[in-house]
């Protein structure tokens, strides 16, 4: 059974609204709905009630519920016991941050702090919707995210990324200089964990209407910039996919520029490892390029 449904079952009857369940998950509406109604259909029982201000558990969810929150524990604790017999004495840092950082930035930094640190080992997490569940079981040591796709205690500000829309060649922006967000409003737009939350709040700080969606989700930039190779929609990703782009797509800043704050947390079982204290000040010490 996928864990993933089932946490986001948990987090879904733990928050009482879809809609907000969804913005802390990363989902859109309709992705965790979706998601939803796939769990029920694998356990052949209906968990939730969808109610016009949130969700009520069912009576089988509701005796579920406890169950599902120990699966997703011993999962845990299993990862747990299977990372230490593998990696006995070794030292190793786990990371958990967006696929985009890996692009760059972080085989940067790993390279720097392997300087001075040969013998530590990395495991890189890509992905956005485990982090918070990640750091919570102390399956990855350091989390690199926005402050509130965790929202916890702990977050320690890092460095501002760009983030720019991506249009495909059909598109009367393809080859502007910048793009008002205010010419963007009737477009579709391929939704992302970055539409969700940075480009949802500027948006709504300026009043306008987010783009109608188009009916495709994905965490993975290159597959998003890939649907918009392909289609007439757009889509919002980091700068550093800049490379990363198919031929008939390009990236483009915004007017008003768009950035989102990045950070990390540090699970309590690693904070005072001294490995992990040198990584840290690496990571630091770091700046972002974008050339």
């Amino acid at each position: 059974m996928d864990t993933t449904k089932l946490f986001a079952f948990m987090q879904t009857a733990k928050i009482g609204s879809i809609n907000k369940a969804a913005l802390e998950l990363g989902y859109t509406q309709s992705g965790l709905s979706y998601t939803l109604n796939k769990l029920e259909d694998e356990l052949g029982v209906k968990l939730l009630t969808r109610m016009h201000h949130g969700i009520k558990l069912t009576p089988q969810g509701e005796e579920l519920l406890p169950n599902i929150q120990n699966i997703l524990q011993q999962e845990s604790m299993i990862q747990n016991k299977i990372r230490q017999f593998k990696e006995g004495s070794v030292e190793k840092i786990h990371l958990g941050l967006y696929p985009s950082w890996m692009l760059d930035w972080m085989p940067h930094v790993i390279r720097k702090f392997r300087n001075k640190h040969p013998d530590v080992e990395f495991e890189i997490h890509t992905g956005v919707l485990p982090l918070k569940h990640m750091l919570e079981e102390n399956l990855v040591d350091i989390a690199i995210c926005e402050k509130k796709i965790i929202d916890r205690p702990g977050w320690n500000p890092l460095l501002k990324d760009d983030v720019y829309v991506a249009v495909n060649c059909n598109s009367p922006f393809y080859d502007a200089e910048s793009v008002d967000l205010k010419d963007l409003t009737t477009c579709e737009m391929v939704p992302s964990v970055i539409s969700n939350n940075v480009v949802c709040d500027i948006f709504s700080k300026l009043n306008m209407p987010l783009p109608p969606k188009f009916p495709f989700y994905s965490e993975d930039g290159s597959m998003m910039l890939s649907m918009v190779s392909q289609n007439d929609c757009i889509t919002f990703v980091s700068r550093l996919y800049e490379s990363e782009c198919p031929e008939n797509v390009r990236l483009k800043p915004t007017n008003p520029a768009i950035q989102k704050e990045m950070g990390y947390y540090v699970s309590d079982a690693a904070a005072e490892k001294p490995y992990i204290k040198s990584f840290l000040k690496t990571l630091n010490t770091t700046t972002l390029n974008y050339e």
